[in-house]
């Protein structure tokens, strides 16, 4: 059975604290006005393309890609999918299929790809191994759940 690679972007393949420091601390997602203000600032347009590259792990992603099946997942909005993809051809990121949220889905985190991962499952049978920076916390239990192993990238 070939393994599934998941692959998260924002604290795991790009490094964000940059924008960050600027966007401040994220609001409740259930304040949908505060939380889209907070949204704008964290990924004005054109921000994306500025991440650098968090080297260990796009090294991972190419090293692993002929290994696995490998799809990137990322809570970044659909609105975002140019400047993403063309971030990952910068950065030599191998091709696979990118799943991003809806523009109006505030969900958190571990409720949106939970349900990408179990969609996931339906069509790879195997291991699953996820590559996720869980910046709430909250990832890690869900991916734990669902049978996962989730390697957890942290202090980008």
């Amino acid at each position: 059975m070939t393994p599934l690679l998941i692959l998260d972007l924002d604290g795991t393949l790009a490094k964000l604290s940059h924008r960050t420091a600027v966007a401040g601390d994220e609001p409740p997602r259930d304040d949908k006005a505060a939380y889209q203000r907070w949204l704008d600032l964290l990924q004005p347009p054109g921000a994306l393309l500025s991440d650098p590259p968090i080297e260990q792990t796009v090294w991972l992603a190419r090293t692993l890609r002929d290994q696995c099946n490998m799809v990137y997942l990322t809570g970044r909005a659909e609105m975002h999918r140019a400047d993403t993809l063309l971030w990952m051809q910068r950065h030599g990121l191998p091709e696979a299929p990118l799943i991003m949220r809806r523009n109006d889905d505030y969900r958190t985190a571990a409720e949106y790809k939970e349900e990408e991962l179990i969609n996931l499952k339906k069509y790879f049978v195997g291991p699953v191994l996820v590559v996720d920076d869980d910046a709430a916390g909250d990832c890690s239990p869900m991916y734990v759940r669902h049978g996962a192993l989730h390697l957890k990238v942290v202090g980008e």
